[in-house]
């Protein structure tokens, strides 16, 4: 996942809700690594699309 996608990622859940769980918006380094691997495969099949 591109540095991009990880500020999305940081970002998004502040967009959707104005107080979001304390689990959406962990940190990247802190997620466990089925996580990370899950969310840079949306980000990535996202991106692709809108390419």
């Amino acid at each position: 996942m591109t540095d991009q996608g990880r500020n999305v990622r940081a970002r998004l859940p502040f967009m959707i809700r104005s107080n979001p769980k304390s689990g959406y918006v962990a940190d990247w380094d802190d997620l466990p690594e089925w996580q990370r691997e899950t969310d840079a495969d949306i980000f990535d099949a996202i991106e692709a699309r809108s390419t």
